[in-house]
Formats: structure tokens, C-alpha cells, sequence
């Protein structure tokens, strides 16, 4: 047990608790939203798994208005990461319509990792989550999607969800340090922060546009900017 908590102590200092910052094999990693109905799985965190086809990980959009309110779940799900060195950590936070009954309400969350360390008020919008994996016994290295060989897939948690009209669900930095990271099972992060537009990924509901799912492999560039850019530029009709 000792040796497992200082596991988790050294993939906690890396992500936000440290002031170095290391690149590694997780610099092409991306944190992405994806939705489905309801799972009536007791074990959820088990029900995201593209090789029984029992969920479509790559869905980023609600149905319109006249079929997308009700229950959704929201996964958020690391992809592309390493596959030698896994996924052991990861930081970021949360945006939509944080007014209860209109656009998206989360009525509850559930982690998929080992540890996590929540702002005050999560999952509210505007607030963030730093959550790892014990690296040694629970490192991270599955491959979720036989197609996209040699990466590695960690699934974060999933929010359950209730529709009341349009809104947009998006991934942006943890407000507590302002980045998105991703740490490998040796406790080096990479810092997506910069790459946010190509690396994070939004949902939609109640609209004709389109989310965004980096785990699609349709990259969108690499440019630094802020989530209201994003928002601006790839907002709903």
C-alpha cells in the first residue's frame, strides 16, 4: 500500500503540484468529450469499450432539440497517448451553461481513476480536476480502438447529464494552474495547454453543429488561443 500511494504522490507532483515541466510521450495525447445514452451497467467506468460495441466513442453531437434533450452520459477520455509509457494523470477543467434548466445540467459524476483532486464546486462549470492512476499497478495502456494501433486510451470518468436546450459542453485548462496535462507512468507530463483547440474537444446539444473529438484523428492545428477563440469559432447556430 505504501508503495502504491507514493506512486500516485510522484504522478501528483508532476501534474501542477511541481514547477518543472517535462516534455515526454504524450506530447500528441488529446483530452476528448464523447456521448451515449445512459449505460445501465452497474460497473460504468467498464461500459466504455469500442471492441464490444457497446458505445460510439467517437460521438461529439445531440440529437436536435426535438430529440436531444433527456439523459446523456459525457465521457471524458485521454487518446493517443503512449503506448510504451501509458497514461498515469491528467488535469483540465470544464465549460457550459452553468444555469440550472437551460442547456446542460450534470447531475453527477464518477471518476474511472484511482485518485482524484477536485476544485471546490466540481463538476460545476468553470471549475477543474486533477485525477491520476496508481503508474505501477494501474498504468493506463489500453487499446481502446483496434484501428489506431500502437496508442493508448485512459478513461477518465463520465458525467451523467440532463438536457434542457442548446448549450456546449467543452474540455479547457484547469482554472488552479491554467494547463492541460497529461503524465505518462513515469510521472512525465506533457503540457497541451498551447495546443488546446487540436488537443481538447467540446460536445454539442440541441444544434446543427457538430462537436469536436480529437480522437477522430481530424487535427485542427496546433495554435495557442484562449476558450472564448473557441467558442467564437466553433459556437453553436
Amino acid at each position: 500500500m505504501k508503495r502504491a500511494l507514493l506512486g500516485l504522490l510522484v504522478v501528483c507532483v508532476s501534474l501542477g503540484f511541481a514547477s518543472v515541466t517535462m516534455a515526454g510521450e504524450n506530447a500528441n495525447a488529446g483530452i476528448s468529450l464523447h456521448l451515449t445514452k445512459p449505460t445501465t451497467k452497474a460497473a460504468i467506468c467498464s461500459a466504455f469499450d469500442w471492441r464490444v460495441g457497446n458505445v460510439d466513442p467517437f460521438k461529439t453531437k445531440g440529437q436536435p432539440c426535438a430529440h436531444g434533450m433527456g439523459q446523456w452520459d459525457i465521457w471524458v477520455v485521454v487518446c493517443n497517448g503512449s503506448d510504451s509509457l501509458g497514461v498515469a494523470g491528467v488535469e483540465f477543467g470544464i465549460e457550459y451553461d452553468g444555469a440550472s434548466g437551460s442547456g446542460v445540467d450534470i447531475q453527477s459524476w464518477r471518476r474511472c481513476a484511482d485518485l482524484e483532486f477536485d476544485q471546490a464546486g466540481w463538476p460545476e462549470s468553470g471549475t477543474g480536476n486533477l485525477l491520476t492512476w496508481e503508474p505501477s499497478l494501474n498504468c493506463q495502456m489500453t487499446n481502446l480502438i483496434p484501428t489506431q494501433a500502437k496508442t493508448a486510451y485512459a478513461v477518465v470518468g463520465v458525467f451523467s447529464a440532463t438536457i434542457f436546450g442548446q448549450d456546449q459542453m467543452g474540455i479547457t485548462p484547469r482554472p488552479a494552474s491554467g494547463r492541460m496535462k497529461v503524465a505518462d507512468c513515469g510521472a512525465v507530463e506533457d503540457d497541451l495547454t498551447d495546443a488546446l483547440v487540436a488537443r481538447g474537444g467540446f460536445a454539442t446539444f440541441c444544434t446543427n453543429r457538430q462537436g469536436y473529438n480529437y480522437c477522430k484523428g481530424t487535427v485542427l492545428g496546433t495554435e495557442s488561443t484562449t476558450w472564448g477563440k473557441i467558442k467564437a469559432k466553433y459556437g453553436e447556430n
